[in-house]
């Protein structure tokens, strides 16, 4: 990057990205044409000098100090003195890595790669990105998106022409060009004359990509916003991809002042944008990466020669909860070709958003004295809400054997403030599920360790829910269970991971069961789901565990038109019965191919309008987080949200939660889990059926919340219910040292942050 200031009495800085050009073309480029282009420069020049120099008080935190100096051909520049910049860092675990640019003493820039175990002391791997036949390459903006890595940055064919190309990598160090993705704009544009220094985000299944652009001295002519920016000197544009190659960008700049190669990160629920200048660094927040707030500097230079004329190239990273590391690059020339990589750790400045108001979640505390496993867990349903009221089921106590739980029956009819016990008993059993008929009657279906059978429970509405009526399911005794309701067929699914299938009726006869899976060459059925959606397909998936050691191992799924009598995959490829649980049978996988030898877990699933909606912790070196989307017709995979599922402030994070439907009328959806940040619930909500979360509901602090679970539908009285158990004693405590918790939330179907 070569960036010229110029003591004429017409330009005072002309801050431009020239690189590996001659004086005498460098003056035909800025002085020839109009007098409107000569103007145009002085404008430039000046206007931006008073933008990014402005008198605004600096951050005084932060010691600047060097961490990466030229000292090869490909970073020296034609001056011998070096000149590196550009730094996009990332870090995963005890890992880091730097893709940085670098001008070359042939006067081209290219983009080099090194490696770090503290983020300090670098290892350089050398050229990644040559020039080619281009001018240069640089300003690289990387980010992982599913097992590959996409990098976007600024080329230039010819002279200062720049424009954003793309590459692909496993590994990071060989890239496969894809060539220019974002040309200039149109000819009248804001960015006709040059789009460059790209910043990329990857969010909920779409590429997001800042740029700062320049328009031509024609535009600037005929279009009031070109001649704003032509006067500022530059401005920041937005776009977004679906694939990275094409993309739909704003028609206006999303951010003025004369930003220019910004990075733009999303930081404790805000997104945050840094830019370079003679004085240090600039920084601003928005709620959605569009609104920002004025900006600020935020980092000074450090008064030392190594960085007297500025910060170049930003790039922002969380250091911990209250810090941010600023990566810039130290201009020690006033022409901004002498650089070197320095990096200043800084306190976060204070936010000037205004915090969204969010939704109490109201906890009732059922049980004081209850087992750690008391509301094992969120793979299935053990609260209901129906015409009389809400009820939830939760085991008390445990023997040290594990084969005398007394579980309870709760029912409340004010909503969820109380509850009284409406049946208890002891049996070798986990928490029974539940469901609830358009009638108000309750099914409960709970596991005998002991015997090897499942007994369903029919809580009669017109009996007051008195005497309830047990069936036996011969063979279905297993840890984990779920089951699910069908009221068109009459009949309820019952589904055990000792791999077997029931069907039943509502009136307590067992029709049919059959072993819908078996053990594959690696795994075995571990946590069974179900899911009825609003066409009466059923709906399975589930959670399988690795032969011989505790490791989840992958999850899968499959679906059945029928009422579970033939089963079929996403496609609707008929299967035969029993399916292998593991990668080696034709049930799609829903997990990625190197989260294998790390434990994976389905929390939930839930199918709306043909979409299966999945929600899983993959416990990697550095946790994922995922939220994914299929379109069950075709098995393609429409979206993967991760490794963060957030909305502007909260973010979730935990191996259970669960997904709450709103009526079919709206595309609401909410997520229940665990805050990643403190030990409280937190609520997501998407109104476009999953595309975006938005920040919606909070709980009171507990210790620790565990197994949380609930009713998937939105109540008829307009609220989210679930359980959890505050985990306060150890799972093997045998009662009385951890809490059974009811909660209640308004659904009110808009997101919190919507006025």
């Amino acid at each position: 990057m070569i960036r010229l200031q110029w003591n004429s009495p017409f330009v005072t800085t002309v801050h431009d990205h020239v690189r590996a050009i001659r004086m005498p073309n460098l003056f035909e480029r800025i002085f020839s044409g109009s007098l409107l282009a000569m103007i145009g420069c002085c404008v430039i020049a000046n206007a931006f000098s008073r933008v990014a120099m402005a008198d605004q008080p600096a951050n005084p935190q932060g010691t600047v100090r060097v961490i990466l100096s030229a000292d090869t051909p490909s970073e020296r520049a034609p001056h011998g003195g070096g000149n590196i910049y550009a730094p996009e860092v990332h870090h995963h675990g005890d890992a880091w890595q730097m893709w940085y640019g670098a001008q070359g003493t042939d006067g081209h820039d290219r983009i080099h790669f090194a490696e770090s175990t503290d983020g300090r002391r670098w290892v350089k791997k050398g050229v990644v990105i040559d020039c080619g036949t281009a001018n240069h390459v640089n300003d690289p903006s990387v980010v992982r998106v599913n097992s590959q890595w996409w990098m976007f940055y600024t080329v230039a064919q010819t002279a200062e022409d720049d424009e954003i190309a793309a590459a692909v990598s496993t590994d990071g160090l060989h890239w496969k060009e894809l060539g220019v993705v974002l040309a200039t704009g149109d000819a009248l544009a804001w960015d006709s004359k040059k789009v460059g220094r790209p910043t990329v985000l990857f969010e909920d299944g779409r590429f997001r990509l800042w740029y700062d652009g320049q328009p031509t001295t024609a535009a600037a002519e005929q279009n009031e916003t070109a001649r704003r920016v032509l006067g500022q000197g530059r401005a920041v544009g937005y776009a977004e991809s679906s694939d990275g190659q094409t993309w739909t960008r704003r028609a206006e700049p999303v951010f003025l002042h004369g930003a220019g190669a910004v990075d733009v990160e999303r930081l404790d629920g805000r997104y945050v944008l840094v830019y370079e200048s003679h004085s240090g660094v600039y920084g601003a927040e928005s709620r959605d990466g569009l609104e920002w707030t004025s900006p600020r500097r935020w980092l000074a230079t450090s008064g030392r020669e190594f960085d007297q004329h500025g910060h170049v190239t930003p790039q922002l990273m969380a250091h911990d909860d209250q810090r941010w590391d600023l990566y810039v690059g130290a201009a020690s020339r006033p022409t901004w070709d002498g650089n070197s990589i320095a990096v200043a750790t800084i306190s976060q400045p204070k936010s000037e958003i205004k915090t969204a108001s969010l939704q109490k979640i109201q906890l009732t505390c059922v049980d004081e004295h209850a087992t750690g496993y008391g509301t094992f867990q969120s793979h299935n349903q053990k609260v209901v809400a129906n015409g009389r009221g809400y009820f939830m089921t939760h085991i008390r106590t445990r023997n040290e054997d594990y084969t005398a739980q007394q579980w309870r029956l709760s029912w409340s009819t004010d909503q969820g403030r109380s509850f009284r016990t409406l049946y208890e008993a002891t049996h070798a059993t986990n928490p029974p599920v539940m469901e609830t008929d358009d009638h108000d009657n309750l099914y409960l279906i709970r596991s005998d360790f002991q015997d090897g059978h499942a007994y369903l429970y029919r809580f009669l509405a017109d009996r007051n829910y008195r005497d309830p009526l047990v069936t036996k399911i011969p063979d279905g005794a297993a840890g984990k269970y779920s089951m699910a309701i069908d009221l068109v067929r009459r009949q309820l699914y019952y589904f055990a991971h000792n791999n077997s299938f029931h069907l039943i009726s509502l009136d307590g006869k067992v029709l049919s069961q059959f072993n819908l899976l078996q053990p594959g060459a690696n795994a075995l059925l571990q946590y069974p789901h179900l899911f009825l959606d609003s066409q009466n397909t059923l709906h399975a998936a589930w959670t399988t565990q690795k032969h011989g050691i505790y490791l989840y191992w992958d999850i899968h799924y499959l679906q059945s038109s029928d009422g579970g009598k033939t089963w079929q995959t996403m496609s609707g490829q008929n299967v035969p019965l029993p399916v292998i649980a593991d990668e080696g049978g034709p049930a799609e996988r829903i997990t990625l191919d190197d989260e294998s030898d790390h434990h994976t877990w389905l929390s939930s699933f839930a199918v709306r309008k043909g979409i299966g909606h999945f929600l899983y912790l993959a416990q990697t070196p550095t946790p994922r987080q995922h939220y994914v989307q299929y379109e069950l017709g075709s098995g393609q995979r429409k979206l993967d949200v991760w490794p963060e599922v957030r909305g502007q402030q909260l973010q979730v994070r935990n191996l259970d939660g669960y997904f709450v439907l709103g009526p079919d009328h709206t595309s609401d959806m909410f997520i229940v889990s665990r805050d990643a940040k403190s030990s409280r619930l937190a609520c997501l909500v998407s109104t476009d059926h999953g595309q975006s979360w938005s920040d919606y509901g909070v709980s009171d602090q507990v210790t620790n919340p565990y197994s949380i679970g609930g009713f998937r539908k939105v109540t008829a009285d307009n609220a989210v219910i679930g359980s959890f158990t505050d985990q306060i004693a150890p799972t093997t405590d045998t009662g009385g040292g951890s809490k059974v918790y009811f909660f209640r939330m308004e659904a009110k179907h808009r997101p919190a942050s919507q006025p």
